[in-house]
């Protein structure tokens, strides 16, 4: 949806293109901090072992 009206809003006025590249780096940089978080949630759980690894580990296998 706002993809579309950027494009529109373009083409109306060819100047507005910063308005898009500051639009798609703030997306970038929403998703790239998400990615950072879930990357860092994820080694924190193998770091303190998960169930399976625990059990595994008591049991000898």
């Amino acid at each position: 949806m706002i993809e579309k009206r950027l494009q529109r809003m373009l083409l109306q006025n060819p100047l507005r293109t910063n308005f898009q590249q500051h639009y798609e780096k703030i997306v970038d940089e929403y998703n790239n901090e998400k990615d950072r978080v879930i990357i860092e949630k994820t080694f924190e759980a193998t770091e303190t072992g998960s169930g399976f690894e625990r059990r595994t580990t008591k049991s000898g296998s």
